[in-house]
């Protein structure tokens, strides 16, 4: 086999194996509420237009599933959740590439098999979510900027430019890494390439990225949508809007260390202490090793998400990409100034893997509430309104009893009407967090009188404590954030 072969075969049995391990069970995790709002945007669009829901501001992101109609199918959360792992196996292949760029067929393997092992990336990475898709695509244009260093063409320049761009339409997350041409300009050299060759590269590169981003937004807002300020507010402060003083409060240091602890605790409920140990240990190597550009990726946008005003778990797919991008290098190296490690290296690297990775996929296969997710995650993703557990129990009972019709009061509705699909008809009433649609939805209840109608009501201080009917069943999320009662509706 050649060089060429050797690597094109590693390559399609990494994605194979990244595939595999992450289609396991895909569909077993209950919805999360963010993955239906993008289901209910693809099921309107047909009747709306094209940028119906654009002020959530993942508009790439809604276009992408729309374009697989998961409406149209049996399984709506499974098809949109195939949809994701699409882009995220194509961000996968990226980092492996990128491995290739900084240690050959060593590099490829290594950073291959520590992110099939991330359990972090396995759960956020299978979720139809803005998050994994633009995070993907950033790790796309990660790897061609990272082709200066060994090739100058302007082609890669382009190509990093419009991944940005694809990036940024898919979640404006993705704004702080335009960045990185000019990291790619300031830190990947040959020696006798002249200083305006690099210049030129990063003003094509920004042109593209930039540009096209400009044409995006401005396009949007003479059609009525604000593409970037509404989502710049929410990541100051949770809302669509914001004040200067908000924004001030930001720079709060005892806050930031806060959220920087929070980060590092997530690292060790994802991966373990070992694993926090040895990032730690690649970010000094990597230095000692002058790999800036890689240094500078990671730090530059993780210190935007440390300093945000929302704090969310999954914003960090790409940073915990990449550093696992700069564990390899410090992996890769000791592999080759080391021979006698060489040959055990991999063997090493797959069952210390399975060990962390295996208990994780297969209870997400058996029983994926149990999953051993960070302590906020699990309040958000298990326990919360937003969360979709319980509802599987409460499809079943109603299933049992032949409804003619079932209505929902509940935060997470369309993850009901989702899961139920093409199996229950379900009704979801409009409950906003302000309370006001409390009276409307008893009142809307207590006019039924059939014994073939039921309702979901969330305890919620956003829904109506009872409504007129026989209670069938009380269904509890795991730590009781929120019940679902199921009522039969007659008079």
């Amino acid at each position: 086999m050649t060089s060429k072969h050797r690597i094109l075969l590693l390559m399609i049995v990494l994605c194979l194996l990244f595939w595999a391990s992450h289609n396991l069970a895909i569909n077993a995790f209950p919805p999360f509420i963010d993955e239906t709002i993008h289901i209910f945007t693809t099921e309107k669009i047909p009747t709306t237009n094209i940028l119906f829901n654009a002020h959530i501001s993942r508009q790439l992101t809604i276009w992408w599933y729309f374009l697989f109609a998961p409406t149209s199918s049996s399984d709506p959360i499974w098809v949109s959740r195939i949809a994701t792992l699409f882009i995220t196996t194509i961000g996968f292949a990226a980092v492996v590439a990128t491995g290739r760029l900084i240690g050959s067929l060593g590099g490829m393997g290594i950073a291959g098999f520590l992110l099939i092992f991330s359990i972090y990336h396995y759960f956020f990475g299978r979720l139809a979510l803005a998050d994994p898709l633009s995070s993907s695509l950033v790790l796309v244009a990660v790897h061609f900027a990272y082709r200066l260093k060994h090739r100058y063409i302007y082609t890669d320049a382009i190509l990093c430019g419009f991944f940005l761009f694809l990036a940024f339409i898919a979640k404006t997350n993705a704004l702080p890494y335009f960045v990185l041409p000019i990291l790619a300009g300031m830190f990947l050299w040959e020696s006798h390439r002249p200083l305006v060759k690099n210049l030129k590269w990063v003003a094509i590169s920004l042109g593209v990225g930039l540009g096209l981003s400009a044409i995006f937004i401005i396009v949007l807002r003479l059609r009525g949508y604000d593409y970037l300020f509404s989502s710049f507010a929410f990541a100051v402060g949770g809302r669509y809007t914001t004040t200067a003083s908000q924004a001030v409060q930001l720079f709060n240091i005892p806050q930031i260390l806060e959220h920087l602890l929070i980060r590092v605790g997530m690292i060790v409920a994802y991966s373990g202490l070992p694993y926090l140990i040895l990032a730690i240990g690649s970010l000094f190597f990597s230095l000692w090793k002058r790999q800036f550009f890689l240094l500078a990726v990671l730090a530059i946008p993780s210190s935007i998400l440390v300093i945000s005003g929302v704090q969310e778990t999954r914003y960090w797919y790409a940073p915990l990409a990449t550093l696992i991008m700069l564990i390899m290098f410090v992996l890769n190296d000791l592999a080759t100034r080391h021979k006698f490690i060489e040959r055990f290296f991999f063997p090493i690297i797959i069952v210390f893997g399975l060990v962390v990775a295996l208990p994780f996929w297969l209870t997400g296969t058996q029983s994926p509430l149990n999953m051993p997710l960070d302590e906020f995650d699990k309040r958000e993703y298990v326990n919360s309104d937003a969360a979709g557990s319980a509802l599987d129990e409460v499809i079943a009972i109603l299933e049992s009893r032949n409804p003619i019709r079932v209505i929902g009061a509940l935060a997470n509705c369309d993850g009901f009407r989702y899961r139920a699909w093409q199996k229950l008809l379900v009704e979801c009433l409009r409950m906003r967090a302000t309370g006001e649609d409390a009276t409307a939805i008893a009142v809307y209840a207590n006019a039924f009188d059939n014994k073939d109608t039921y309702i979901v009501l969330e305890t919620s201080p956003y829904a109506p404590a009872i409504v007129n009917g026989t209670i069938i069943a009380i269904v509890e999320r795991p730590t009781g954030l929120a019940t679902l009662t199921i009522y039969q509706l007659s008079k």
